[in-house]
């Protein structure tokens, strides 16, 4: 209900499932439970059903939600989910410039505490700052593939098109042996994408036939 009051508007499930990503039987469980007494839906233009909250409870929840643990970071990936995308923060940009400085002397450990600190959500729901902590993650020894593609995908979930971040995603694919169906797969969030020049889309459009 949270997220669903951040977006002031009616929301799909999928995009429910891309901001939460708490898994989509949890999504439909949930919504099972609130439908019809605190969730109202209706069928969009395009025959999807979507959700929003009546008057009185969208004002109880948007007033709750300042108090919710994980309220802030609700309100973040709310924030940059209908952006599209973030522009780096200052924060973003010292951590950036630190991490660097570990890599260089060889303190991968370091690196990953770095992104691993405690920082404001306006940071660590920004795809720059997950971008940046799945980097951490490759820098170890041995790499940790699994915790890497974890932030790759919440990058690509929140919409974040950066391909220097899918060029990093398929690499990382490639190197740990995953399926040539795997990669393709992230060629096409390049190819899907709206924000990409001709060149970043013919670069991909060729890789996806190299690995066809």
């Amino acid at each position: 209900m949270a997220t669903i009051a951040e977006f002031g508007k009616p929301v799909s499930n999928d995009d429910l499932a891309r901001i939460i990503q708490i898994g989509d039987s949890a999504i439909a469980d949930s919504i099972a439970s609130l439908v019809g007494f605190f969730l109202s839906t209706e069928i969009s233009a395009s025959g999807e059903t979507i959700y929003f909250l009546n008057t009185v409870t969208l004002q109880y929840v948007k007033e709750k939600n300042r108090h919710l643990k994980l309220g802030a970071k609700i309100s973040e990936r709310v924030k940059t989910f209908k952006a599209g995308a973030q522009k780096k923060s200052k924060e973003i940009y010292n951590l950036e410039r630190d991490f660097e400085k570990c890599i260089h002397r060889g303190e991968e450990q370091s690196a990953l505490n770095l992104s691993s600190a405690e920082c404001p959500a306006k940071v660590t729901e920004n795809p720059e700052f997950r971008k940046l902590k799945a980097e951490a993650y490759l820098a170890r020894y041995p790499p940790q593939y699994m915790e890497a593609r974890e932030e790759f995908q919440f990058c690509h979930n929140l919409g974040f098109e950066n391909a220097e971040l899918f060029r990093r995603w398929v690499r990382m694919e490639r190197d740990c042996g995953a399926s040539l169906a795997e990669q393709i797969r992230i060629c096409d969030f390049v190819l899907d994408g709206k924000s990409y020049a001709d060149p970043i889309r013919n670069e991909f459009l060729s890789r996806r036939a190299s690995l066809h």
